[in-house]
């Protein structure tokens, strides 16, 4: 299994216990990678194929700014895959959300959120 270094957490979710690892670097590169790949699928809505491809390549030419990426760490979505990346198990991204709902949102937010620390871009 590979665990992230630093302390776990054991945590209950709906009766059950898990154990949340702190995320990564690798773990917060991909968090940026799933949140700009959220962005380039709303722009298949664009219908100028220039144009939407100017869009995409803004999108991955650049760093997304550390408060954008707390910012998406907080929504569903966000929380979701950062509590699939800490649990550091089998479990598929959508078994993971069927963990989270609106009884459990803040308190695994408060948990999955410090476990992630992001540190500040330059």
């Amino acid at each position: 299994m590979n665990q992230a270094a630093g302390t776990s957490v054991e945590i209950t979710i709906k009766g059950k216990p898990y154990i949340v690892y702190p995320n990564t670097m690798g773990d917060l590169t991909e968090f940026e990678a799933y949140v700009k790949s959220q962005k380039i699928k709303i722009l298949n809505a664009v219908e100028d194929k220039t144009m939407r491809e100017k869009m995409v390549y803004a999108i991955l030419g650049k760093d997304l700014p550390v408060k954008e990426l707390e910012k998406e760490m907080k929504k569903p979505k966000g929380l979701m895959f950062l509590l699939w990346k800490a649990l550091r198990n089998d479990m598929t991204l959508d078994e993971v959300g069927d963990l989270i709902d609106t009884n459990n949102l803040d308190e695994i937010s408060n948990i999955v959120v410090g476990l992630a620390g992001l540190p500040e871009k330059k």
